[in-house]
């Protein structure tokens, strides 16, 4: 038996996210349909992270042990035959077998888009349409003091129940092309709803809703009232995982 670690990618749009749902069909429900197709018995998938309904995925990461030892290439074409086609894998390859998907993970790259202007229909649900105009020199010095490591309780939804509120942040950033505009965060790892949330704080300083030197005030708070709006998830992508 060996272990496999598989890249895909997906439209999160028709999903309640990664996991599995009592109430809804999951991204990871239709890659273990998939597998147990391939392999003619149950097979389980681990995922490098939950992601929230209507979010996609450029890069994701999951894992999942081989009892027929397939080819890698054979995984990939077969497992694309079987998919739904805004699910696809995109590499496949043999990893130890204390690999694990989620807790190997050493950083994360989370981006949202967010377009202004005319409504675009061929954006709506891969970009929040935001009616205003951004001040990217405001919300780049405001995200200067978000890189670190931190408490991050305010940045995060009440529903989460981890032990510990502390990541640490690469970098964090926003970038403007056109009518798009890109925020990049890069961590260890993220909180619920912890990069939707950050959005939406830097949309409220670039508003003047939060002043641009209230960062570290914030933090400091550790109160999720202190910080700005939950951002759509239809923005939100996760775009890259290193091991």
């Amino acid at each position: 038996m060996s272990r496999k670690l598989l890249t895909i990618k997906y439209i999160g749009t028709n999903y309640h996210g990664w996991q599995v749902q009592k109430n809804g069909v999951s991204v990871q429900q239709k890659i273990c349909e998939a597998l147990n197709k391939l392999y003619s018995h149950e097979v389980n998938a681990t995922g490098c992270s939950r992601t929230d309904s209507g979010v996609h995925a450029l890069k994701y990461c999951l894992h999942f042990d081989d009892d027929k030892n397939f080819d890698n290439s054979t995984i990939v074409s077969a497992l694309n035959s079987y998919l739904p086609n805004d699910i696809a894998v995109v590499f496949c390859k043999s990893v130890n077998q204390d690999f694990h998907a989620r807790y190997s993970v050493k950083q994360k790259t989370y981006i949202y888009k967010l377009y202004t202007g005319v409504r675009d229909p061929f954006l709506e649900g891969f970009a929040y349409h935001y009616k205003g105009t951004l001040d990217i020199d405001k919300i780049n010095e405001f995200a200067k003091h978000l890189t670190g490591t931190h408490d991050f309780a305010a940045f995060c939804s009440s529903k989460t129940t981890v032990k510990s509120t502390v990541r640490t942040i690469f970098e964090a950033s926003a970038s403007k092309k056109g009518n798009i505009t890109t925020f990049k965060f890069s961590a260890n790892g993220f909180l619920y709803n912890m990069v939707r949330i950050l959005v939406g704080t830097l949309i409220y300083v670039s508003e003047g809703k939060i002043d641009v030197l209230d960062a570290e005030k914030i933090i400091a708070s550790r109160e999720r009232k202190n910080a700005g709006k939950t951002a759509p998830a239809y923005g939100l992508y996760l775009y890259d995982v290193k091991y």
